[in-house]
This record gives structure tokens, C-alpha cells and sequence, in this order.
């Protein structure tokens, strides 16, 4: 039984006021005295303001009990009632972080409801990176989201490389691969092959800019100078009929750029987050990526490790709220969705003090993760990583 000593001091101040309403006995009461001061008995407050004032300082005097600032804050928040809920400062605070945040991703809103809504999620979002101990929280651009907006707007693999990843064509099966005398580690980015961090938007897009991503790496790595493709010539013209609304995945991105005879440069045609009409002329095709070939890697992450030595390669993964919306620079090992739902590009792996990891690279801007990379578990199977792997063999233009 455990209970303040400073709300033990007020019930003895509010009992003190009532005992000055009640009617006195007309003779003293037994011992407790019979000493009267101006005609009122005063032996009972006077006895019970000292035990209070003794037990108070008894408490406060002692080493491990001892008052605190809390308990000084306890005083004025029992003693009035005008101070409810969090503080001016705190909500002054609270929201001066928000409209930073607003103006740092250079958003808007539809109306002062939605911005009022989307403040309130923002602060329930923030309290849970808090929780997680996250530092520089405002990179993180989807703070305004719910998890269910999540869901619908950035899971973007759909079904088909769950459902059919037995049942691939064998000629694109990679089998020569040699899992043993591997470097130990490994980044893509510290070789200067990759391209710019690209931002895909609310368009469910991933599978384009995984697939595209590795074929602009693969062809640095090949001719030794850059070029960069188009994803919405892959939305808009893949005869498989993929898209923003839809979602896509790897085989049907690699096969359009193998069968539809490479791909045009992003400045050529533009990203614009919607889905449209091919604009490709196949007739005037000047590709500046053409493809002759794409592999998939067996299953399993040694053999993933193995590709991902050779080249940068497309993966898929199961993502959750959790890893896409809240980590950055940490070793992220779940908890992860029930099945593949997004794709990224496998740049690398390696060993630091807490553990093995894979370093990926998203689709969704540099303010996401540590700079739009994300460093997944390895070993593990953490999120299906090494489930499937995609990577594009560069057409020769001798």
C-alpha cells in the first residue's frame, strides 16, 4: 500500500476544513484533551497537522523515498484544476514539429479538416518512433499516413511471383551459380554503378523502378558511363497490362524490356506517377538500356549472396508497416508481411557488431531510410529476402 505524501497532506487539509463545520461536543473528547483555544477545540487538527507535517518530512528526508520535482508538480496539478491534459508548450511544440515537417516535404492539404485529421496521425505516428528511441524522426515522409493508407498505396507486388515462382520458364533460370569463396562483403554504391535514388510516389510502381534500377546498373557496369531508363514507359507499355492502379511485378518488367526492344531515357519519357498510353513508336525505337536476356536466381540466400556479388538484382520482399514506414539505418529483422508485396534492388551485403545484413535500395525518395537504402537482416529469411531475384543480362551493341 503506497500512497503520496502530498495527497496525504491535502485529505488532512480538506478533513481539517470539514472538522471546523462540524458541531463541538460540549465536553472534551477523551484523549485527545481538553485544552480549548478561544472557545474552540483544537486538539484534534492540531495533532493531526503535526503527524502530517512529521510524516512529510519523514518522507521527504528519507534517501530512497525522498520528494522529487514530481511530487512539487503534483502539489500545483492536485491544488488546481486548470491544468487538464498536455500542456500548452507540449501542444505548441507538437505542432510547430508538424508544420515543419509540412513544409520540409512540401505538402498540402485539400482543407483545414484534413490537415487537422492528418495532424492528429502525424502525432500518434511520431509517438511510436519515439518509442523506438528513432532520431531526425521528420525524414520519415509517410508520418501523416495510417496503416491502412499504407497498405493500399504502397504494396505494390501483386500476386503472380507468389503464385508462380515454381512455375517460371527454365531458360531464364539461373544454375551456375557458386555460392562458395565469396567476398565478405559487399556495396554497389561504393563502386559508382548505380543511379540516383528515384522517388515512385502514390503510383504502386516498385516493380518498374526495381527493374529498371538494376538494368541501369548492369549497364554502367558494362560500358563504363550511365544511362538512365524510363519506368513509365514500363507502366504504360508492358503488354501485360500493368500498372499504377494494379501494381506489377519483375517477370513482367524484364520480359517487356527483353521482347520490347530496350528501353528509352526517363528524359525522353517522362515520369509522371500516372498511368497512360504508350507513347513508345516501336518503328523510331532508340533504346539507350536494351536487354538480351533475364535470370532468376534459386531460391535461397546464399544463392542470393552469390548474384548480388557479381551485379546489383531486383528483389521482392514481404514489407510491413514497420519496416517501410520507421527504419532508417538500422538492421531490420521484422516484423515483416505474410507475403511478397514490394520490390527493391539487393546493392550489397555485409557484417557490422549486431549482425549480417543485406543493403537494399527503395523507390521512395532520399528522405526515406538512411538516404533511400535500408539495411535488411541476412541469414534469416528476414522479410522473404532471397525468396526471388531478377537481374538482366545487357544486350551487346557490337
Amino acid at each position: 500500500w503506497h500512497i503520496s505524501p502530498v495527497k496525504f497532506l491535502i485529505h488532512l487539509l480538506a478533513h481539517y476544513s470539514n472538522y471546523e463545520k462540524m458541531p463541538r461536543p460540549a465536553t472534551p473528547l477523551p484523549f485527545f484533551g481538553s485544552r480549548r483555544v478561544g472557545g474552540q477545540g483544537k486538539a484534534f487538527p492540531t495533532l493531526m497537522l503535526l503527524l502530517a507535517s512529521f510524516i512529510f518530512l519523514a518522507y521527504c528526508t528519507h534517501p530512497v523515498m525522498g520528494c522529487s520535482k514530481k511530487s512539487a508538480s503534483d502539489v500545483q496539478r492536485l491544488l488546481s484544476d486548470e491544468i487538464k491534459g498536455p500542456t500548452l508548450t507540449t501542444k505548441s511544440a507538437r505542432r510547430t514539429q508538424f508544420l515543419t515537417w509540412v513544409a520540409q516535404h512540401n505538402l498540402t492539404y485539400n482543407s483545414l479538416e484534413e490537415k487537422e485529421a492528418r495532424y492528429e496521425i502525424f502525432v500518434f505516428n511520431v509517438k511510436r518512433l519515439e518509442d523506438y528511441n528513432h532520431t531526425d524522426i521528420l525524414r520519415y515522409r509517410l508520418l501523416d499516413m495510417t496503416d491502412r493508407e499504407y497498405d493500399d498505396n504502397y504494396r505494390c507486388l501483386d500476386s503472380f511471383e507468389n503464385q508462380n515462382i515454381h512455375m517460371l520458364p527454365m531458360d531464364h533460370r539461373l544454375t551456375d551459380l557458386d555460392p562458395s569463396e565469396l567476398p565478405d562483403s559487399i556495396d554497389w554504391r561504393d563502386e559508382d554503378v548505380l543511379p540516383p535514388i528515384r522517388d515512385q510516389g502514390d503510383c504502386d510502381s516498385c516493380w518498374a523502378f526495381a527493374t529498371v534500377a538494376a538494368c541501369e546498373a548492369a549497364y554502367k557496369m558494362t560500358y563504363g558511363s550511365p544511362e538512365y531508363g524510363s519506368e513509365q514507359q514500363v507502366i504504360d507499355c508492358n503488354p501485360a497490362g500493368r500498372n499504377c492502379e494494379t501494381g506489377g511485378n519483375l517477370y513482367a518488367a524484364f520480359s517487356y524490356i527483353m521482347d520490347g526492344g530496350g528501353l528509352l531515357g526517363k528524359d525522353e519519357y517522362p515520369y509522371t506517377g500516372n498511368t497512360g498510353q504508350c507513347k513508345v513508336n516501336q518503328s523510331m525505337m532508340d533504346p539507350v538500356i536494351a536487354i538480351d536476356d533475364y535470370f532468376f536466381v534459386p531460391q535461397g540466400e546464399e544463392n542470393l549472396k552469390a548474384a548480388v556479388s557479381m551485379q546489383p538484382i531486383a528483389v521482392g520482399i514481404s514489407s510491413s508497416t514497420a519496416f517501410m514506414m520507421f527504419w532508417g539505418s538500422s538492421i531490420f529483422s521484422g516484423p515483416c508481411g505474410s507475403d511478397l508485396n514490394h520490390a527493391m534492388v539487393a546493392v550489397g551485403y555485409g557484417t557490422e557488431p549486431t549482425g549480417d545484413y543485406w543493403i537494399l535500395r527503395n523507390s521512395w525518395g532520399l528522405n526515406w531510410g538512411d538516404k533511400g537504402y535500408v539495411k535488411l537482416a541476412r541469414g534469416i529469411s528476414a522479410c522473404g529476402i532471397g525468396t526471388y531475384g531478377r537481374y538482366p543480362r545487357i544486350l551487346d551493341s557490337e
